[in-house]
């Protein structure tokens, strides 16, 4: 019954790839779900992870989006409800219904989520596994449906490549290292170096507006000196003083970098030369601190965390507490890139860190 179930979930799901309403064509079936179903059968033994759920989830993971264009952005919502229908349908059992949905509503890399299933960390490694190894698929994509220009689409793949692979559990990223770092190398999108972060700083000087360092250039700042290497420029900026620099930044020739997770008050702008500067768009309030993203984020920021200094290079720059840096670091799957950063700070200022924030040893 199992088996003749999956075989006609996957009839349907095939025929809405292959349907005229499918944005992404028939090739997001052969190039990128039956690869997710293949790299969860490959995984499931690791994550200890039942197989029939993850590959049921696998099959119906992006089902919403193929279906309808319009439930794209939010196709980690939308397919859970999807994958409800078709499952009911078939009368499969409400307790391994709700696995496959909680799988499907945790797999996206570009969403925070505070907590995987089995199943769930499964097939989201198993995702973000693909787009590693489709990485023409990407390409594809960044031109061909986002209409993207060529140094434009080389950075948005590059951007979701890195982010795909941030969320690969460390044992996954060695199954996939040297076509990572192959791909890497093809694209060849330039660091962000401290040289570039100089380029901005003295943009911000001349357009009198008020900027402060975050990411990963904000711990190194804290740190005083570049520790690893950085793919971009993360800032936090008042929306007054972002229409300034965005205005600013489009008249030098840079452009929008798509995100999946694209908002108003957080958005991706890049340049061939520059690079990449990620807005973190925050509203100043009485009492000295900062709200990033109201109406979207909401996420509160008290004085005392903006009124940190660091160096970059040896330059003096605006940036957030360690204090900050610990709290930003919670509520979501740590990389490795996070925990060293964690580390760092702790060994020279400290910091009490929480327990998620250190690496257990191997």
């Amino acid at each position: 019954m199992i088996e003749t179930m999956r075989n006609r979930i996957e009839e349907i799901v095939e025929q809405a790839c292959a349907a005229d309403t499918n944005i992404f064509g028939y090739d997001i079936w052969t190039h990128h779900i039956l690869k997710v179903i293949e790299n969860t059968k490959q995984l499931a033994s690791r994550f200890d992870a039942d197989p029939e759920i993850v590959e049921l989830a696998a099959l119906l993971h992006d089902y919403a989006s193929i279906k309808d264009e319009a439930l794209y952005e939010d196709h980690h919502i939308h397919g859970p409800i999807e994958a409800e229908k078709l499952l009911k349908r078939f009368g499969y059992p409400e307790e391994k219904t709700e696995a496959v949905k909680d799988a499907i509503a945790t797999h996206r890399a570009s969403v925070t989520i505070e907590h995987r299933s089995a199943e769930g960390a499964c097939l989201a490694n198993a995702d973000a596994m693909s787009h590693i190894e489709q990485v023409p698929s990407l390409l594809y994509l960044a031109y061909i449906h986002h209409g993207m220009e060529i140094d434009v689409g080389r950075t948005w793949v590059k951007a979701k490549l890195q982010r795909s692979w941030q969320k690969l559990r460390e044992d996954v990223q060695d199954l996939v290292r040297d076509t990572y770092e192959a791909a890497l190398k093809v694209l060849c999108v330039n660091p962000m170096t401290a040289d570039k972060v100089h380029w901005f700083l003295d943009l911000f000087d001349v357009l009198d507006i008020k900027v402060w360092i975050d990411g990963g250039w904000g711990v190194d700042a804290l740190l005083g000196e570049c520790t690893r290497q950085h793919q971009d420029l993360d800032i936090l900026i008042s929306w007054e003083d972002s229409a300034v620099l965005t205005k600013t930044l489009f008249a030098r020739g840079f452009v929008d970098i798509y995100t999946d997770d694209r908002k108003d008050r957080n958005f991706v702008m890049g340049h061939q030369s520059h690079g990449m500067i990620d807005f973190h768009v925050i509203e100043l309030t009485e009492d000295g601190g900062a709200v990033y993203g109201p109406g979207e984020i909401n996420w509160v920021i008290t004085e005392s965390e903006l009124n940190a200094v660091g160096f970059i290079g040896g330059r003096e720059v605006r940036c957030l507490s360690v204090d900050y840096q610990v709290r930003s670091h919670t509520g979501y799957t740590l990389t490795d890139t996070d925990f060293a950063d964690m580390h760092a700070l702790h060994k020279k200022y400290g910091v009490k860190l929480l327990p998620e924030q250190i690496k257990a040893e191997v």
